[in-house]
C-alpha cells in the first residue's frame, strides 16, 4: 500500500459493501474497547488506558481518511448512546473524527519509503492532534 491515492479515489470506497461491513464491524470494536477500558483500566480521573482508537486508526490505514473519519465518528456517537450520559460533547467528537481522518490522510497522501514509517507516522500524528490536543481540550 505504498502507492499514494487521490481523494476521490477514497471517496470511492463508500460504494464498496464489504468495507462499509468492515467499517461497521470495526466501529463496534472501537465501541466495546472502549467501554472496556473505561471500566477496568481508569486508576483516577487523570489517568487511564484506552485502545478504542485503534479499530479507528486501522480503518483509516486501510480504507482512507474519510472512512476513517466516519468510523471515528460513528463509534464516538455510538458509545455516546451507550454511556450513562447520552449527551453528545461535538469537540470530542471533532477529536475522534481527527483520529480517523489524519491517520488516513498521512498513511494514503504521503508517501514513504518504508512500510513501517508510514505507519508510525500516521498512528504518531492521529494520536498526537486527535486524542493529545483536540479530546484534551473537549475534556476540560
Amino acid at each position: 500500500m505504498n502507492k499514494k491515492t487521490t481523494f476521490a479515489q477514497d471517496l470511492l470506497v463508500f460504494k464498496n459493501v464489504r468495507a462499509l461491513t468492515l467499517a461497521a464491524m470495526l466501529t463496534a470494536m472501537s465501541v466495546v474497547i472502549g467501554i472496556l477500558c473505561k471500566n477496568f483500566l481508569t486508576f483516577n480521573i487523570y489517568y487511564r488506558i484506552t485502545f478504542e482508537n485503534l479499530p479507528v486508526i486501522f480503518a483509516a490505514i486501510v480504507f482512507g481518511p474519510f472512512m476513517g473519519a466516519a468510523v471515528g465518528v460513528c463509534a464516538d456517537l455510538v458509545s455516546c448512546l451507550c454511556s450513562a450520559n447520552p449527551v453528545v460533547n461535538p469537540i470530542i467528537s471533532l477529536g475522534a473524527l481527527a483520529v480517523g481522518f489524519l491517520a488516513g490522510l498521512v498513511s494514503h497522501h504521503i508517501g514513504f519509503r518504508s512500510e513501517n514509517a508510514r505507519i508510525a507516522l500516521s498512528v504518531a500524528a492521529a494520536h498526537l492532534v486527535g486524542q493529545v490536543i483536540i479530546k484534551s481540550i473537549g475534556k476540560i
